[in-house]
């Protein structure tokens, strides 16, 4: 009788425990999505005769999911740059030594970003708001050739 009444209570707490459907997993968001990231900037400035640049900017962004709305991120930026101006104003005052040919630069940016990123639930707008912080290097000038003549004594 003890090995029925054991049974048939076994069986009880099986069967419960078996038709009871567990909710569904929840999808865990990943905590952080990391992306690198690179460019080209080619432009022209008026100023003075004209700057022209090359720039190409390489780094890393980090997003973290808050909500289903909001996401914060980071940034950090590194952008080597190579320019190259005639005078920038058009000055009596020229230093002969560098000649009339312009000047031709090397320097790079480092920047640190971060901020906040508003998605609609639709995911059909967005808005972000930001702060950044640089440090750009002190540029390597290149002279060009001496056009003058040495004497010769």
């Amino acid at each position: 009788m003890r090995t029925l009444l054991t049974i048939f209570a076994c069986t009880a707490f099986l069967t419960l425990r078996g038709q009871i459907v567990p909710p569904p997993p929840q999808p865990q968001q990943p905590h952080l999505i990391i992306q690198p990231f690179s460019g080209i900037n080619i432009g022209y400035m008026f100023v003075g005769n004209g700057i022209t640049y090359v720039s190409a900017p390489v780094g890393i962004a980090i997003y973290r999911p808050l909500n289903n709305n909001f996401t914060a991120f980071t940034a950090a930026t590194l952008a080597p740059t190579a320019f190259h101006f005639t005078s920038l104003y058009n000055t009596p005052f020229h230093n002969p030594a560098y000649g009339s040919g312009g000047y031709t630069g090397f320097g790079a940016n480092a920047a640190v970003s971060g901020g906040l990123i508003y998605t609609n639930d639709a995911h059909t707008f967005s808005i972000s708001g930001s702060i950044s912080v640089q440090r750009g290097s002190y540029p390597v000038y290149v002279a060009p050739a001496r056009t003058t003549a040495r004497k010769q004594y």
